[in-house]
């Protein structure tokens, strides 16, 4: 019991006790505090100083035991972190290492975001040249991944042989729904499309022991491992959804893990109508709404848009979240730019959300940030839903006029761009004349609803530019076009 130890803790603080203490014992104190979740900072900052001072003395199981001590208690004390990584690198220390060892201390600085890339490519060369995956653990394989994957660093060979070591049949009958989702997250963070991986830790996760004991946090992770690579398993993508719907799963589910579900969904275009529904039920909660930090808040609102699943309770909810005053300091320029497309996707009015994120677009943090498809979106969301200001206008044309903008503009950015002109009845000779000249060097790109929607607005601007509309015209006469035109496109691209 962590009382039992206040005793122990006051004699911690006493030098004089500290300087009779041995790398063994200062070993044990650290992994004894974590598991007591001891957090008192001066206790821990003499326990850090010491182990620090008696690191070269420190075998591998109490480096391992060291590092995952304070990383479990989220302490970073850098001195005592370099100081275990020195004593890790040792090359009289390093191949004693075991497996369980070697993923503690990974995992560990890992946690705290400790950078050390020596210590990270000197583990990495051990573990395949003393050729010890086939002795890791599920969790030791998973728990090594997800560190490699936390700090930004790709070792494709480790990472071959992490997969290979994972799929093996007897490793994965030891692997945990915690395990399978570390990894799988792991390999989406380096963004390696592991196929033949996916399909092992899919069919291992919808084991009925294995589905039914995955927590909110698991069953997201996996879902957005899956999103973020690609790959549409309807199977998998169903058991997650009837995990996470199920009566005990979603009341634990936190703001973060039920964003990264829809997003999950949305970003595979999944329609998961009963999942959906569910999330937005616990997210309107009052306690989860204000969990929310700005980047939940875009995700969700983007993914039930995207779906084009119009919730209106719910979106009012975001709304009202999104406008408190401590939230919109926080948002990105694309959160921002994708907030404002959802509700117009949707086609929900909110005249009070959008006069305070056009306040807030106009801000020069944003407008310099703004990309040109973050611009593109602003113009369209803000045509869609009529909502006419000049003042932001001009701060978009401003923006998307800036020189390189419009090369970085995908073909459907600029006709949206277009299109919001005609729709909001806004008229610039220059920057239609700008625009113009860049979709006639670029209209080979342009597919059938943009030929359409561009042929428009220049029409209803009562614009005429021979040069543009020759460029339209080759291209809507190309097989690809034509044979993609709808029954309308064809007849305004006429009109």
């Amino acid at each position: 019991r962590a009382e039992a130890m206040d005793p122990i803790t006051e004699r911690l603080v006493d030098d004089a006790f500290r300087e009779s203490l041995n790398a063994w014992d200062v070993s044990n104190i650290a992994w004894g505090l974590a598991q007591l979740q001891v957090r008192d900072e001066a206790v821990l900052e003499a326990v850090a100083q010491a182990a620090a001072r008696l690191a070269p003395g420190l075998t591998t199981q109490g480096i391992g035991n060291t590092a995952w001590a304070f990383a479990t208690l989220g302490t970073e004390h850098l001195e005592l972190m370099e100081a275990l990584a020195s004593q890790a690198m040792r090359s009289d220390v390093l191949p004693r290492f075991k497996p369980q060892e070697l993923s503690n201390v990974a995992w560990a600085f890992a946690t705290l975001g400790t950078q050390n890339e020596a210590l990270m490519a000197a583990l990495a060369e051990h573990i395949l040249e003393a050729n010890m995956l086939h002795r890791f653990k599920a969790q030791e394989l998973s728990s090594t991944a997800w560190a490699f994957a936390s700090m930004g660093i790709s070792d494709p060979a480790l990472m071959r042989g992490l997969s290979t070591a994972a799929i093996e049949p007897d490793t994965g009958r030891r692997f945990s729904a915690q395990s399978i989702a570390n990894l799988a997250w792991a390999f989406a963070m380096l963004g390696i499309p592991d196929v033949t991986l996916l399909e092992t830790l899919s069919a291992r996760m919808m084991r009925y022991d294995t589905i039914h004991s995955a927590k909110p946090q698991e069953v997201s992770s996996l879902a957005w491992a899956f999103a973020h690579l690609g790959v549409r398993d309807a199977k998998l993508l169903n058991a997650l959804a009837e995990r996470m719907i199920s009566r005990n799963v979603i009341k634990q589910a936190t703001a973060p893990t039920m964003a990264n579900m829809a997003w999950a969904f949305a970003t595979l275009r999944v329609p998961h109508e009963a999942l959906m529904r569910v999330l937005a039920r616990r997210v309107m909660l009052p306690d989860v709404m204000a969990d929310l930090e700005s980047q939940h808040l875009v995700n969700i609102a983007w993914a039930y848009a995207t779906l084009e699943l119009r919730h209106v309770p719910l979106m009012m909810a975001l709304a009202d979240q999104a406008m408190e005053r401590h939230m919109l300091p926080t948002f990105t320029p694309q959160g921002l730019s994708s907030l404002c497309w959802a509700f117009a996707k949707l086609n929900i009015h909110h005249q009070l959300l959008m006069s305070t994120l056009a306040r807030e677009v106009m801000q020069k943090r944003v407008l310099t940030e703004l990309t040109a498809q973050g611009v593109a979106n602003l113009f369209w969301a803000y045509a869609k839903l009529r909502f006419r200001s000049q003042k932001l206008l001009g701060c978009l044309m401003g923006r998307i006029m800036q020189p390189g903008m419009l090369d970085t503009l995908t073909p459907q950015g600029t006709a949206n761009v277009i299109w919001a002109f005609a729709k909001l009845e806004v008229y610039n000779a220059e920057v239609m004349a700008t625009l113009s000249e860049h979709v006639v060097r670029t209209a080979w790109l342009f597919g059938a609803q943009g030929v359409a929607n561009i042929a428009w607005a220049f029409a209803s601007l009562a614009t005429r530019d021979d040069a543009l509309m020759s460029a339209l015209a080759s291209r809507s006469r190309d097989v690809d076009v034509l044979e993609a035109f709808t029954a309308q496109g064809l007849a305004v691209t006429s009109w």
